[in-house]
């Protein structure tokens, strides 16, 4: 019985082990991708921002208040959402040529 006992324990071991390794594995790919799409983000804000503070002070007076009329306030932050969405659905459509390259080759 001890040695039923301690084969059902190797096999849960290596089981367990095996799933542990593979969540966690995704886990820090998807942390990286989060990571990745949240430096873009930021990174385009800040240059959007520095662009439009660089642009402002070179226009004439009335031309600086032109650009508040024709560019919302709220602008840069919907570019910026519109790029991580369009960074997310790369990250995606990545994961998923992964899949279909690993069923391939499984297959």
């Amino acid at each position: 019985m001890p040695l039923l006992g301690g084969l059902v324990a190797l096999f849960a071991e290596k089981l367990l082990g095996a799933w542990a390794d593979t969540v966690l594995r995704k886990g820090a790919i998807i942390a990286a991708a989060i990571a990745g799409i949240t430096a873009l983000t930021v990174s385009f804000v800040a240059a959007m921002s520095a662009a439009v503070s660089a642009l402002i002070p070179a226009l004439p007076a009335f031309a600086g208040t032109a650009v508040y009329l024709f560019v919302p306030y709220t602008a840069v932050p919907c570019l910026a959402a519109m790029f991580a969405c369009d960074a997310a659905c790369g990250v995606f459509a990545w994961a998923r040529s992964n899949v279909k390259l690993a069923a391939q080759v499984a297959g």
